[in-house]
């Protein structure tokens, strides 16, 4: 098994009102394949998007990496196998593997069912951490490959095969942003201006950077990396 082409990366945003995050990812093409409360998921095309109000001592506005994999136990075995320092993780809903580096874990978990169509666009969910080189190492002996391709002028990424990039910063982080690539900026911020939400230029790598509907911002920015 080779787990670049079954890593999907899925970052959880927890936040105290889902709404403004529901509404602007439906309009920049995601599909909704979840909607409970507690776990609202959308798939972006190459990366899904978890939306959590804050349970369990998370704190509003905080974004935690986390991954999907089409097979947790095979998985297991070959992080495991790898090095990587992992337990499984179980509730009353759901099992779940955490993956620790240092004083910091990620969860990896089944991957959701999803009835995205083929005809949507594709687009690439970033995430911006600051984890630290024990998690870069983590993330390689998990199967993700290091990209040869320079992100805010210095900083190191990692690909998941399905989707998903995980930018570890050298420097300041872009704020703990989730960043979606998509495949034309000034299209899809048009189209956000044009379902009310506000954008602003980011000051770190002028990024446009999403308001929600009161006017406050959504940790969340895009950028278009293709031609």
């Amino acid at each position: 098994m080779d787990p670049y082409f079954q890593l999907v990366l899925r970052p959880t945003v927890h936040a105290e009102e889902l709404d403004p995050w529901i509404n602007v990812l439906g309009v920049l093409g995601g599909t909704q394949i979840s909607d409970d409360p507690l776990w609202t998921e959308f798939d972006m095309g190459r990366g899904r998007i978890a939306l959590s109000r804050p349970i369990r001592g998370a704190v509003s506005g905080e974004i935690m990496p986390g991954f999907e994999v089409a097979d947790l136990a095979k998985f297991e075995r070959f992080a495991r196998a790898a090095g990587v320092d992992l337990d499984w993780y179980r509730t009353d809903s759901y099992t779940s593997l955490k993956v620790r580096f240092g004083d910091r874990s990620l969860l990896v978990d089944q991957l959701m069912e999803s009835s995205r169509v083929d005809n949507l666009a594709d687009v690439s969910v970033w995430c911006d951490v600051r984890i630290g080189e024990t998690a870069a190492r983590t993330l390689e002996a998990m199967g993700m490959r290091n990209s040869t391709r320079v992100f805010y002028g210095g900083s190191a990424a990692y690909l998941a095969g399905v989707g998903g990039v995980v930018v570890l910063p050298v420097g300041e982080p872009l704020s703990r942003h989730i960043v979606l690539d998509v495949d034309d900026v000034k299209a899809e911020t048009d189209r956000l201006i044009a379902a009310g939400f506000g954008i602003e230029r980011s000051v770190v790598g002028a990024l446009p950077v999403v308001r929600g509907s009161r006017h406050e911002p959504l940790p969340l920015a895009l950028v278009q990396s293709r031609e």
